[in-house]
């Protein structure tokens, strides 16, 4: 793998559900249409309208590309971009990306956010802000902070990873791309 071409690079695209039956089968589509480097993990609440099963139609296509975690009742936001990240941990995603279900933040701005992860840390979105200038490339966390933190305030489960392995899975979450 070359670190330097974010084609060849993993990047899962977190998305929690709860209700997005209108949506989720047209966003998923969009955000495969990116790049193979995309993957996507729907962790749906236990929605009433039937999101899960639309995600479940769509993985017979695309079932590689295409996760779900399907959770039995509403747990909330961020228990759900906990549980997303755990997944990519596991899973050895190099980047993670939190996004909205409802086209609050524009598929189309994955590559640009891939592109500009390779000089920073950590890159944030806004969907207030002119789709031109919607990235904020962040500088570099420390490290050592990273490490020692970060784990507790995320919930992180480091529990399957080697002491040198949690170190750079942990500061890695930072190396993501987060909308």
């Amino acid at each position: 793998m070359n670190a330097d071409d974010p084609r060849e690079l993993r990047a899962l695209v977190v998305m929690p559900t709860y209700n997005e039956l209108e949506n989720i089968g047209r966003i998923i589509p969009e955000i495969l249409e990116q790049g193979p480097q995309f993957d996507v993990l729907v962790v749906d609440d236990n929605s009433p309208d039937g999101t899960a099963a639309v995600v479940k139609e769509l993985q017979k296509e695309h079932q590689s590309r295409i996760h779900l975690l399907e959770r039995a009742s509403k747990m909330g936001l961020g228990t759900a971009y906990v549980s997303g990240f755990n997944y990519a941990l596991k899973h050895d995603y190099d980047f993670i990306f939190e996004m909205d279900a409802d086209f609050s933040h524009d598929p189309k701005m994955l590559p640009h956010f891939l592109e500009a992860i390779k000089e920073a840390d950590l890159i944030l979105g806004s969907r207030y802000h002119d789709p031109n200038e919607r990235a904020l490339a962040l500088g570099h966390i420390q490290r050592e902070w990273a490490v020692r933190e970060l784990p507790d305030i995320y919930e992180i489960d480091t529990t399957y990873l080697t002491e040198e392995e949690t170190a750079t899975a942990v500061i890695e979450l930072w190396q993501q791309v987060v909308l």
